[in-house]
């Protein structure tokens, strides 16, 4: 086996990669605590706060030096950078399985806000909290999309984009696939154990029971093309432009106004 990084932004489906990764025999470096349980995420929580908020500096590469040759890790996505470019230069050189969870936007967006924020829906303060998030979203995969392509392109072909979507569409291709990219041989029971665990009923704020209100919003950032690129023809993202520091520059002052106002309608 092999080091596997998991790269993710919150609520994007980082802890059931990391469940599957766990039951398809891969050792996770963490642990669940059941004292930090939340409704919205009853099962998470693999994974070692300090790699997950800071990345895999040097000074964490070796405290953790001997779990590191044969483990899957959870890292914020934008963690990877404390430092600068020295974690990436040292992903070149391991050369791990690297997975990065996505989900659509906006569904994450108001998971987010609803298990960290807590934002009163229809508010002002709801949509500035949901904007900044779409936003964070398009910015953090085309920093890593931008800074792999330009400095270390040898590392594209260790990335995998695993969308939140793949779970609940085909759970058999989905388990196959995240045992395929992390070099993985399990028997057939695991295989089984790892679909079983796909639990539909945790699939909450899915996009088609969002209110027309937040979706015309939506419509209108960068964040839309992005995903849609994403779940499509995830390798053409090597080729395209990112945005530096996306903006909520498309929405006029009109748009926010009826955003907010007519969240509940």
């Amino acid at each position: 086996m092999t080091l596997c990084l998991i790269l993710f932004q919150p609520r994007s489906g980082s802890s059931l990669l990391a469940q599957t990764l766990r039951i398809l025999g891969m050792p996770m470096l963490g642990r669940f605590d059941s004292n930090c349980r939340q409704a919205l995420n009853p099962r998470g929580f693999w994974d070692i706060p300090e790699i997950r908020d800071h990345g895999l500096t040097v000074e964490r590469r070796e405290k953790y030096r001997e779990e590191l040759a044969d483990a899957a890790v959870k890292v914020l996505l934008f963690s990877t950078f404390e430092g600068g470019g020295e974690q990436w230069a040292w992903f070149s050189e391991v050369r791990p399985a690297i997975f990065i969870t996505y989900r659509h936007p906006l569904e994450q967006a108001l998971s987010a806000n609803a298990a960290f924020r807590r934002k009163q829906v229809g508010t002002q303060e709801h949509f500035v909290e949901i904007t900044r998030s779409l936003r964070n979203w398009t910015f953090g995969i085309g920093k890593v999309v931008r800074f792999v392509r330009e400095g270390h392109p040898e590392l594209i072909p260790r990335i995998r984009f695993v969308g939140y979507h793949e779970h609940l569409e085909d759970p058999g291709a989905f388990v196959d696939k995240i045992a395929g990219h992390a070099g993985l041989s399990p028997d057939a029971a695991s295989l089984r154990q790892a679909v079983e665990n796909i639990d539909h009923t945790l699939y909450r704020f899915q996009i088609n029971e969002v209110p027309a209100q937040y979706l015309r919003w939506y419509q209108a950032m960068p964040a839309r093309r992005y995903f849609e690129i994403l779940r499509t023809a995830p390798d053409s993202l090597w080729e395209m432009e990112w945005p530096d520091e996306p903006t909520a520059g498309a929405l006029s002052r009109t748009d926010r106004v009826d955003a907010v106002t007519g969240a509940h309608g």
